[in-house]
């Protein structure tokens, strides 16, 4: 629990560009500043060591899960991911990694009681994964 008068605002800013995040980051706390002294007001900013850096997953296999995903007639897109994952560990100790996203209701929300796929859409992520097991078998 936050004292009387103290708010805390948390900001997330992620993505593979480490110096577009460090430039994003750089602008936020300017503004902060500018903020602070416009409303007389103290700010300061603290980084979370827990954050880890963003993850590039395995050219190769990113191209055969949207191969495989086209191949089944899916509608393909490349995206980043927001909330860290298991497979930065992965990538961390060198395994080849990619992931697969379904479509999911409430714009994608995850890790949270929100997050709802249909099972027509697990059932078609799970035929992707097929797909991308047996392309890589052959």
């Amino acid at each position: 629990q936050l004292p009387d008068g103290v708010v805390e605002l948390g900001v997330d800013i992620r993505g593979v560009n480490r110096a577009a995040r460090s430039q994003a980051l750089g602008r936020a706390n300017r503004r902060l500043i500018e903020l602070s002294a416009e409303e007389g007001v103290r700010a300061f900013v603290v980084s979370l060591p827990s954050i880890k850096e963003a993850s590039v997953m395995d050219p190769r296999l990113v191209a055969l899960v949207e191969a495989s995903a086209a191949e089944l007639g899916f509608t393909v897109a490349r995206m980043p991911s927001g909330p860290g994952h298991d497979a930065q560990n992965f990538v961390e100790i060198g395994v080849s990694t990619g992931m697969i996203f379904i479509p999911s209701r409430n714009e994608g929300v995850s890790y949270n009681p929100k997050e709802y796929s249909t099972a027509k859409d697990l059932e078609n992520g799970a035929k992707v994964l097929a797909t991308v097991v047996a392309n890589l078998a052959s």
